[in-house]
């Protein structure tokens, strides 16, 4: 009789405490810069939102959550401030391009919580970033071994701050199996540009006669594929993107750390992320590798993976310095 009283006493404790937690509001923003189906950075960031939303959601609380879609800079500040008045508990900023207007909003309102990817430090900013060269260097490891040319490529997009580490990544991974390969280097200088990477993807194969590569963009992995040129995928999964000739991907997870931090909000422990950055990489999840395609050849499967699994005890072997031997491929 105890025994079941005791059950009974724990079962209205249980059903207080959930309904005390649907009572809870939780309110978060997201700003892109591109839309978020552009199936690469945009579309990988917004699928961890909505992991973060979802989670909150299942702990109890009533989420509001907001999404602005190729969103101007000029406008982040007033748009910020009208989430302050609402009473918005946190907005993710995922691009670089609002780093002057963060910078001013954080400046003028400090208590506001901000997850983003670049900023002034603060304590109502915590910073969340990957670690991208990982990839490029399994990237390169692969292309290194592909080519028969010894011409491979890396393509990158918008430029910042560590677009660098991502081609010197890449270059890491083609020499160490393939010293003798030239690797060729370019960037569109813009974040989302569908027609311009497909224009720059064909114009390395036509005119330098590369016969691998990797990048971020779907649009230069499809127009690779059309071209017969096998590529390795960043950020999304390309294979099931644009085809088999995508040998595999590095894929981007944000969902799991995104909701770590986020979490700590109504739990009062802002503190543990608040005025750091937080780097993940292969060794946290946040970085995963994806399937192999049907027509990655054995030894790249071998090589990557021998790769991937000592990666996260010795990260420091995918990054480097600028090396002479990246050939700059301009489009022009």
């Amino acid at each position: 009789m105890k025994s079941v009283r005791s059950l009974i006493i724990s079962s209205i404790v249980l059903s207080i405490a959930i309904s005390a937690a649907w009572a809870v509001e939780f309110r978060m923003a997201a700003f892109y810069s591109d839309p978020i189906n552009d199936f690469g950075y945009n579309y990988r960031m917004e699928l961890g939102r909505a992991y973060a939303d979802r989670q909150m959601f299942l702990l109890g609380y009533n989420v509001t959550s907001r999404i602005y879609q190729s969103f101007s800079p000029d406008n982040l500040y007033g748009e910020l401030e009208n989430l302050a008045f609402e009473n918005f508990d946190v907005a993710f900023v995922t691009s670089s391009i609002y780093t002057d207007a963060l910078n001013q909003f954080m400046a003028d309102y400090p208590n506001f919580k901000v997850i983003a990817l670049t900023g002034k430090s603060g304590a109502s900013l915590a910073k969340l970033n990957p670690k991208p060269w990982e990839g490029y260097y399994l990237a390169g490891i692969a292309c290194g071994t592909i080519t028969r040319s010894n011409v491979v490529a890396f393509l990158g997009i918008g430029l910042q701050s560590l677009s660098w580490s991502y081609q010197n990544a890449f270059y890491l991974g083609v020499r160490s199996v393939n010293p003798d390969a030239q690797v060729l280097s370019t960037f569109t200088d813009s974040f989302y540009d569908p027609l311009l990477e497909d224009g720059v993807a064909r114009i390395l194969v036509r005119d330098y006669g590369i016969d691998c590569a990797s990048s971020q963009s779907v649009d230069a992995a499809r127009a690779w594929t059309n071209m017969s040129i096998p590529s390795i995928g960043i950020i999304s999964d390309h294979r099931y993107l644009v085809g088999e000739l995508s040998y595999f991907s590095i894929i981007f997870n944000w969902g799991p750390s995104l909701f770590k931090i986020i979490n700590t909000i109504p739990n009062g422990n802002w503190s543990v992320f608040a005025n750091k950055t937080t780097w993940s990489g292969f060794d946290s999840g946040f970085l995963t590798l994806g399937d192999f395609s049907t027509e990655a050849p054995n030894n790249v499967r071998r090589s990557v993976d021998n790769a991937y699994n000592t990666l996260p005890a010795n990260p420091d072997s995918a990054m480097c310095g600028t090396f002479p031997g990246i050939t700059p491929a301009l489009y022009g």
